[in-house]
């Protein structure tokens, strides 16, 4: 199943935003028709997604309890049920059902792994235990490919060894612009970045989506990264204007069930239109 990870080089873009309205659209709205097992991981140490989805007290007592982004990438810990323990803990990740965060009602599948600010330290740990990080995310994210058919990462902003992770897994990448000449500056950065990719793994599919669009036709900013070779042919033809309908999260936990006709379901729809473009979850998903 599909691994869609959002990332920028540049703050401010909606990365998170992204995340959380597209996971939703998928899960409970029914892209396509059908409404998808969505899993989201937040790989931003300023977990700004786990705060927006999980109160206060939930998510302390997740972090608390070690069942965060980080129990996935450090070794084995007490209380931590590995999805395999009798191939060793060094290798092997926690069970997705052990750091997963059900939002779902019924058969509605939304769920999140929390991040934490720790995982900010990542970056400095010894390339030995990076490299043996990357092979648990991979191991992980195997796990969550079985049991879901979207996972959704919201990456850490920036080049680190937790976005190369995210890119290494990712089938598709979805990068928020805002529609501004320097723009171009944080995308070409982040296309090297993806370029550095192991000849031997496929490539994913990049989509550059422009976000925060104020008017109905391309702004000269926009314009200008849609005509800039190598950028041209990821540049989705979808766009999200600001708008603050869909302001609270709490409408992605709800069961599936049609839009709306208001302000709200217009919002909706356009992420719905969005989530068809990136044609990320074509197969499975929950009628």
């Amino acid at each position: 199943m599909a691994v869609v990870a959002v990332m920028s080089m540049m703050g401010g873009v909606g990365k998170t935003t992204v995340v959380m309205h597209l996971g939703a659209m998928f899960a409970g709205y029914g892209v396509g028709g059908i409404g998808r097992r969505v899993l989201l991981i937040d790989f931003d140490p300023q977990a700004v997604l786990s705060h927006a989805l999980l109160s206060d007290k939930a998510y302390l007592a997740r972090v608390k309890a070690d069942r965060t982004c980080l129990a996935v990438l450090q070794e084995q810990r007490p209380g931590v049920a590995s999805a395999n323990p009798k191939k060793g803990a060094g290798l092997m990740p926690p069970s997705v059902k052990t750091v997963a965060v059900h939002l779902g009602k019924g058969r509605h599948v939304f769920d999140l792994v929390p991040s934490t600010l720790d995982l900010i330290n990542f970056n400095e740990q010894p390339i030995t235990r990076q490299k043996m990080a990357v092979q648990r995310f991979q191991r992980f994210i195997a796990e969550c490919r079985a049991q879901y058919d979207l996972i959704f990462i919201d990456c850490h902003p920036g080049r680190s060894c937790l976005s190369w992770m995210a890119v290494l897994n990712a089938d598709h990448i979805v990068i928020p612009s805002i529609p501004e000449e320097y723009t171009a500056l944080s995308i070409r950065p982040m296309m090297k970045f993806i370029a550095m990719l192991p000849a031997r793994r496929r490539s994913p599919r990049v989509h550059i989506l422009f976000n925060k669009v104020r008017q109905n036709r391309p702004s000269p900013g926009e314009a200008a990264i849609r005509e800039t070779t190598g950028f041209r042919g990821c540049c989705m033809t979808q766009t999200l204007r600001k708008d603050n309908a869909l302001a609270s999260p709490h409408y992605a936990q709800r069961p599936v069930r049609a839009i709306p006709t208001s302000k709200t379901g217009r919002a909706i729809r356009k992420w719905v239109q969005v989530g068809e473009e990136l044609g990320c979850g074509d197969s499975g998903g929950v009628e």
